[in-house]
Parts: structure tokens; C-alpha cells; sequence
């Protein structure tokens, strides 16, 4: 296997991310795991009863043994913009392929993350991000492109790569996979893959700073066998790797998520440590059938987080609400404060973008999307009747009559604690005939 002994950098990150994760941010034992699913998922209990493949969740086990809602498809709607030129807000992700956050950093909302999507995904501003792009969001419905599709091409003398997973080590070193085999013309790669120029998916890269191209850290044979001691029984096959990050308990290791045909592999946590174990997290195994779903599901991105916990969300069944055939919008939120009363807040939306504004006063998503110079945003912020009483779980439901409302009138809908200023990610609803 290819480890940390065969590249002396790797000892002095080891070190220096011990001392980080000694030093800086939140004590240890508050590391949570960020993370997205491959298809849609049922939950056996909790506030989410059904998870979708573009929702990020926040999985916290010193403050929850079940994984909660960071980032919902609707959600996803509001940053992206109306990106097709339609004039509706429903371009959500395909897929999130890649998750990182610096785990020394602040990550006090969704513009502090890099991400990759699984498919070309084009934004409100015009611009198109790339399945190989690596990309922080911005907050006028934008982004900016971190590393692109041609720079991790070019540090593996490959062509139009998908990236499938990252991490960036604190010396800046970056860690990579790709979604789909890929063809190099670099001989020392061809070399380190015993001849072949076929580069499988399940290979992990590491491009050291300094150097002038990446290299395999490690192959898909060596992850195989990783999986196979980690969990006491042969594991035949992998292929590709879905999700990587810096093992915070071990430091200069990886944890990874892989997609196999051997049964019990996908939707576990794996780390490299020991030559192969499947992953703790502040005490509890990440095995795939410990994260509350019905079912096994692969994981398709993750990345460490610390002292982060699921904030205030809002969730409703379907955004289109049909003013023929419903009576009523219902709006559910989650994942609040025991007890805690929050005010629902609405205003108009017009495409293609809803720009987010940072307040230094708000957590949890930190910025207001609707907008504060509305009208219809001071109505609603004041008023009784868009205010809830969560209960000790907390959860509460806001139910709006839809009679007389017209086709086509879009509204920005966002929750607010009312004593912490606690602000959730923001919705659009629409009416239709």
C-alpha cells in the first residue's frame, strides 16, 4: 500500500495538523461530517422523513445521533438562480460530487463551502460551472471558481475530468478522486499505475505543494484492500471513490466513501488508519447503517466540519402549490430551539437571482434573502399570524390559506428565531393553476 511513510511531507502534516486540531476552533470530540446522498432516502425517525440526492446533510454526533438538514434541494434553488433563463427558481444541482471546508476556518454558512457538482450546472450570473470545477458559491447568485476543471486535468496530464472527491491537507497539499476512469499521458502516473494509462476512479491523488504533478497516493487495489481489513471479510471489488477527507483522528490519514457490488461497503465511512478501519466519529461508528436511513445509501461527498450542529430550517412538500386544486401551503420547520418562537418572513421574488445579504446579527445561514426593503418582508416580519411556537422537539407548522392567490405569484420564504436571530436557508414557492 501506498502510506504516509513513502512521502516525508506527510509525517509534517501529520504534525501540523495535530496542532491545529489541538490549538484552533471549537475543543475536540465536536467534529461533525458533512455529507450527500445518491439518490432518495427515507429516514426511520427524527424531523426528515425523506432525503433528497441534492440535500446536504449535517451529521453531528455530539448533538445528534441522526443526521439533519444543512442544505435542501429548495434551498439550492435560491443560490443557483433561475440559471436556464426559464423565469422559475428550479435549478437545483443534479448532484454534489465534492465537499470541503477549511476545518481551522470559519464556517458560518453555505459561501464558506468549496463544492463540485456532479454534472455542468449554469448560474443566474451567466456563468457555468463545470463537473471538474471546484467552486465557492457566492452570495449575488454567483461563484468563484477555486481550482478548475483544467488545472486538476493538467496535474494528471488527463482531459475533461469529473472531480468526484477533494480535501486540501493545512499545508495546502491537495487530495483528489475522479467520478469516471481517465486516460494519462504522463509517464510517471503511467508508471505508478503498474503500466497502465488507464487510470481507474477508484484512485486517490495527492498533488504536493511544489511539485509539479500529483501523484497516487493511493490505488484502487490499495482501497480495496483497505475495506476488505476493515471490515474482517473479502471485499472483491471496488470502484469509484465518492467522498475524501482529513481524518481528524488521525492525522495524515484519509477517510473515504467508495460505491461497490459488495454488500455492507457503500454508505460506510471508511479511514486509512491501521491499514483499514471503518471510521469513528466522536465515538460512533460510521458504518451504513448507522446514520438512521431505511436503507444502505452511498455517500456521494463529504468533509469534516467542527462545532457546527443543524440550524433552523423550512420545509415544504411541493414549492408549485396548485391554487385549483390546494386550499392551504403548508411550511414545516425543523431543527429549531426547544420551545423557541420563530417568525415565518415572505417577499416577492423575480428572477433570475436572489441575492443573499450578510448580517453580522444573524447565525445559522447568516444572511437575509428576503428582501428588507419589501413591504410584504416588514408585513410579515411583524405580524402574528406568520409566527410559530415550537414545540420541545423543535418543530412547528405554519399553514397558509392559498384562496385567492393568483398563478404566478413567487414568494421568498425564510424562518427567523425571534430571540437568537437564528436565520434559516430560504425557499421559493410559487403559485400555479
Amino acid at each position: 500500500m501506498i502510506g504516509i511513510g513513502r512521502f516525508g511531507v506527510w509525517r509534517k502534516v501529520a504534525t501540523v495538523a495535530g496542532a491545529i486540531l489541538l490549538l484552533s476552533g471549537p475543543s475536540r470530540g465536536q467534529e461533525g461530517l458533512l455529507l450527500s446522498l445518491d439518490g432518495e432516502v427515507n429516514m426511520v425517525s427524527g424531523s426528515l422523513t425523506a432525503i433528497e440526492d441534492e440535500d446536504l446533510l449535517l451529521f453531528t454526533p455530539f448533538h445528534d445521533a441522526e443526521p439533519g438538514l444543512y442544505l435542501s434541494d429548495l434551498n439550492w434553488e435560491t443560490l443557483v438562480g433561475d440559471g436556464d433563463g426559464d423565469g422559475t427558481f428550479d435549478d437545483e444541482p443534479v448532484d454534489v460530487d465534492a465537499l470541503w471546508v477549511d476545518p481551522a476556518g470559519a464556517f458560518d454558512s453555505v459561501f464558506d463551502l468549496w463544492v463540485s457538482f456532479s454534472s455542468d450546472r449554469r448560474f443566474a450570473s451567466g456563468e457555468v460551472a463545470r463537473d471538474g470545477d471546484l467552486i465557492q458559491l457566492t452570495p449575488d447568485g454567483g461563484f468563484l471558481t477555486i481550482f478548475s476543471e483544467d488545472f486538476f486535468a493538467s496535474l494528471t496530464s488527463t482531459s475533461a475530468i469529473d472531480i468526484d472527491a477533494f480535501a486540501m491537507t493545512p499545508e495546502g497539499d491537495l487530495v483528489f478522486s475522479f467520478s469516471e476512469n481517465e486516460v494519462t499521458t504522463s509517464a510517471s502516473l503511467i508508471a505508478q499505475n503498474g503500466g497502465s494509462d488507464e487510470l481507474p476512479d477508484g484512485t486517490v491523488f495527492i498533488f504536493e505543494s511544489g511539485t509539479a504533478e500529483a501523484i497516487i497516493w493511493y490505488s484502487e487495489e490499495d482501497l480495496r484492500a483497505t475495506v476488505t481489513r476493515a471490515l474482517a471479510r473479502t471485499v472483491t471489488s471496488i470502484s469509484d471513490v465518492q467522498g475524501l477527507a482529513l481524518d481528524p483522528s488521525h492525522p495524515g490519514e484519509i477517510l473515504f466513501a467508495v460505491s461497490s457490488r459488495s454488500s455492507g461497503v457503500e454508505g460506510t465511512v471508511f479511514t486509512t488508519f491501521d491499514d483499514g478501519q471503518v471510521a469513528v466519529l466522536d465515538g460512533h461508528v460510521l458504518d451504513g447503517s448507522s446514520f438512521g436511513y431505511d436503507d444502505e445509501e452511498p455517500i456521494t461527498a463529504l468533509c469534516v466540519v467542527r462545532g457546527k450542529r443543524p440550524g433552523l430550517a423550512i420545509l415544504v412538500e411541493n414549492p408549485d402549490v396548485s391554487v385549483s386544486q390546494s386550499t392551504e401551503l403548508v411550511i414545516d420547520i425543523v431543527q429549531g430551539r426547544p420551545s423557541a418562537t420563530v417568525q415565518i418572513v415572505m417577499s416577492g421574488a423575480a428572477p433570475p437571482v436572489i441575492a443573499g445579504i450578510s448580517d453580522p446579527r444573524l447565525s445559522g445561514a447568516s444572511h437575509l434573502f428576503v428582501d428588507p426593503a419589501s413591504p410584504l418582508t416588514r408585513a410579515t416580519a411583524r405580524s402574528p399570524r406568520y409566527r410559530v411556537a415550537l414545540d420541545v422537539n423543535g418543530r412547528g407548522r405554519l399553514v397558509l390559506p392559498t384562496q385567492g392567490a393568483e398563478p404566478g405569484l413567487v414568494r421568498v420564504i425564510q424562518a427567523f428565531d425571534r430571540q437568537t436571530l437564528e436565520a434559516s436557508y430560504a425557499m421559493v414557492v410559487e403559485s400555479i393553476d
